[in-house]
């Protein structure tokens, strides 16, 4: 099956790539991972829990690496919620809370959206 993109997608689907250090056919299958809400194969998830379940804590989010931190800020301009950056890094949302207020991000988006504060 082939399957083709727009040259502004694939441009941007090749940035991503690059900034993660993958390559873009594993970034569209992490992707279809994501939105089909299965678990891809991926070196960050967490191992299983000795009783062969999966629990405990999640991996921390790495904000102090250039890549990530560069990878937030787009998926801050692309209006991404916190929740939505943690699924999107495999980490909890106290985690991506952390990162946002390490980064000087504002964690509430109504100061992103309306920095005045004033009730459109």
């Amino acid at each position: 099956m082939k399957v083709e993109f727009p040259d502004a997608v694939w441009g941007r689907l090749a940035s991503i790539a690059d900034k993660r250090e993958m390559r873009i056919a594993d970034l569209i299958v992490e992707t279809a991972h994501h939105l089909l809400g299965t678990t891809p194969p991926h070196p960050t998830q967490r191992p299983p829990a000795p009783n062969g379940g999966n629990h405990g804590a999640r991996p921390a989010l790495n904000w102090h690496d250039p890549a990530v931190e560069a990878e937030i800020r787009e998926l801050i301009t692309l209006h991404r919620s916190g929740p939505q950056i943690a699924a999107h890094f495999g980490v909890s949302y106290d985690s991506v809370r952390t990162a946002l207020k390490g980064l000087n991000i504002p964690t509430d988006t109504r100061k992103i959206t309306n920095p005045k504060g004033n009730e459109a």
